[in-house]
């Protein structure tokens, strides 16, 4: 099979193409940035050359973009997306129906939501991990003499950085803020219930409009309510990590890699950022502990 990689420099583009082409496919990586993921016509005129001088057979690309799938219906070819975010706004795209698409997504819960909305384009697959090349780089590092060697390791995002968007609403009437601190303050205490899907109805959230702008474009569904609550279990997630790290640094070593610099009273050894391709792997094999503190919109 012909395989059109769109690359967007996501952080997996070398597993899979290695994975892709082991099982037999010619895989053309093809790269251009887009004005705007559902409307830029250039971009079409582009990848439809790539599709013409490649004879591909599919699309493939991690996450979803709704011009792939446009261009893919336009040559009646396949277009594969491998969604690895959670929330991912561009899947509330109006192309998502499109007979052409594969959308797979490593939430269960959030592919049968899309299911049960009457779309049977969206599946469930976990994610995958390329066995070989790791086995290698971890077996292999003999030049890092120790330096990934952790007693406990949290590598990720702080969430205290312009992407809070809790914490920048301008204003909010007192009894919908003290509300909403209530939900996160249960929900951080609760795994296996999600609050937000429950408490926040769509008569709450509609009232939460009012202060908040959470509007697409016109080429999306109406996912304002969504992003509501993606809002509050993203606060959660903030406040849990914060907590959590603030706890385990009195008593323990705790080492943090990430692109958020934590706040003074997080007993934490910082470390900065790790490469994703190379660094990880040897942090996540070197740790005693790897903590896993998983962003709360990811329901499964």
């Amino acid at each position: 099979m012909n395989i059109l990689y769109y690359y967007w420099n996501e952080n997996n583009k070398t597993d899979c193409v290695m994975c892709l082409r082991k099982l037999g496919h010619n895989v053309n990586v093809w790269s251009r940035s887009m004005v705007d993921y559902s409307n830029d016509p250039s971009f079409l005129e582009e990848i439809d050359k790539q599709i013409s001088s490649g004879s591909s057979d599919c699309i493939f690309s991690f996450n979803y973009f709704p011009l792939l799938s446009v261009a893919a219906s336009q040559r009646e070819i396949p277009y594969i997306s491998w969604v690895y975010d959670s929330p991912h706004l561009t899947l509330e795209s109006k192309t998502i129906g499109n007979p052409c698409n594969h959308i797979f997504l490593f939430g269960f819960a959030l592919a049968e939501s899309y299911k049960s909305r009457g779309f049977n384009t969206v599946d469930y697959m976990p994610l995958p991990v390329n066995v070989e090349r790791l086995k290698t780089l971890v077996s292999e590092d003999t030049h890092s003499a120790g330096r990934y060697d952790h007693d406990i390791t949290f590598l990720g995002s702080l969430y205290n950085d312009e992407y809070n968007f809790y914490d920048q609403i301008k204003y909010i009437p007192d009894y919908i803020k003290g509300y909403l601190d209530g939900i996160i303050i249960a929900q951080e205490k609760l795994y296996g219930l999600d609050l937000a899907s429950s408490m926040l109805t769509h008569e709450i959230c509609s009232e939460i409009r009012k202060y908040v702008k959470v509007d697409l474009s016109e080429s999306y569904y109406d996912s304002g309510d969504e992003i509501i609550r993606n809002m509050i279990r993203k606060k959660v997630t903030a406040n849990e990590r914060g907590h959590l790290l603030t706890i385990l640094g009195r008593s323990f070593n705790v080492d943090l890699y990430s692109g958020n610099r934590p706040d003074a009273s997080m007993k934490v050894r910082y470390l900065g950022t790790a490469d994703y391709t190379d660094e990880m792997p040897l942090i996540f094999s070197g740790s005693k502990i790897n903590l896993n503190i998983t962003l709360r919109s990811i329901l499964t």
